[in-house]
């Protein structure tokens, strides 16, 4: 698998250690352009039981510690001149992420840096408009999370602005979501919060409710519950990245497969072609941030880009300071 590689330079590493998945990417950046060599994720739910408990549980830390050792393993294997790993939204709100931290150093060896919501937005951005077949711009970024979302939107006639919110598929998913299916009273509840979330942000930042989207251009949506909404419209039988790259999705096709999803039982989503086993309980808030977020930007299409955070890293591994 390396042998094909062999005329590109020594590799990168990226790790992002999210709410609920850990990221890897390794690559190499030749004449400006960055050549993918591994992408992988895996599911620890780091974030568990966080918005009731404050701290990292011991269970979700002894798997990410275990994957993190695996993907030290492929990093090391492709010979990486260099590891740029960072922590987000579980990390910034955890009482013991320091503790973590130091955990991850002695036990992989692996420096994990904590970065803002505001770095965070910046290097998806970076990662979503920096590569190959690009989203064209101007363009509103989101990158809904499991413990956050974070979004950027640089327009005709706008600024470059951006923000973090505290709403993500996971932090959702542990406050409102108590019976499965869910309750119209849990998504209304659960709505109403994300729209009021989302509406302070976009207040705050001077951004208008239902503009005209030729100001706005390009919605444009990165992370897990936007691939896994790509790979079910696609009806993928395994995750294909490249297959979901910009991919585009109505409002109209997000509504209906939302709607469907919502009335499901856990079990029944699991077995929905496309869907991961492992998102299956904390789609549903997911989707419901991109809906909103849709909605206020006036937006009736969405395109899916497969690019972000770990992206954005690789692409400024030498002039960025996390």
């Amino acid at each position: 698998m390396i042998s094909q590689y062999s005329n590109q330079p020594f590799p990168n590493a990226a790790i992002d250690v999210g709410t609920n998945t850990i990221k890897l990417l390794i690559g190499s950046i030749t004449n400006g352009r960055l050549i993918r060599l591994v992408k992988k994720r895996e599911v620890t739910r780091l974030g568990n039981g966080l918005t009731e408990h404050g701290i990292l549980n011991k269970g979700s830390i002894i798997r990410s510690i275990s994957t993190l050792n695996r993907f030290k393993a492929l990093i090391e294997q492709y010979k990486s001149i260099s590891t740029t790993a960072v922590g987000t939204s579980a990390l910034r709100d955890a009482q013991n992420s320091l503790q973590f931290v130091e955990t991850v150093k002695e036990q992989t060896g692996i420096n994990l840096t904590i970065i803002s919501g505001n770095m965070e937005a910046e290097l998806t951005e970076k990662g979503v408009l920096g590569y190959r077949d690009s989203p064209a711009t101007p363009v509103f970024i989101a990158d809904i999370g499991g413990g956050s979302t974070e979004w950027t939107i640089h327009g005709n006639n706008l600024d470059r602005k951006r923000s973090s919110i505290q709403i993500g598929a996971v932090r959702l998913y542990e406050q409102f979501i108590r019976r499965d299916p869910p309750t119209p009273s849990e998504i209304w509840n659960m709505t109403s919060h994300i729209v009021e979330s989302v509406k302070r942000s976009f207040l705050k930042n001077k951004i208008s409710f239902k503009p005209d989207m030729e100001e706005i251009g390009s919605f444009v949506a990165t992370g897990g519950t936007a691939v896994t909404v790509a790979s079910l419209d696609m009806g993928l039988d395994y995750y294909d990245g490249d297959k979901i790259h910009l991919h585009k999705l109505s409002f109209a096709k997000l509504d209906e497969l939302y709607k469907q999803l919502s009335a499901m039982s856990w079990q029944d989503r699991v077995d929905v072609k496309g869907m991961e086993p492992e998102r299956a309980d904390i789609i549903i808030p997911g989707m419901v941030i991109l809906h909103v977020l849709m909605e206020l930007l006036n937006a009736d299409t969405l395109i899916t880009s497969d690019y972000g955070l770990l992206e954005g890293i690789l692409l400024n591994v030498e002039k960025t300071i996390l």
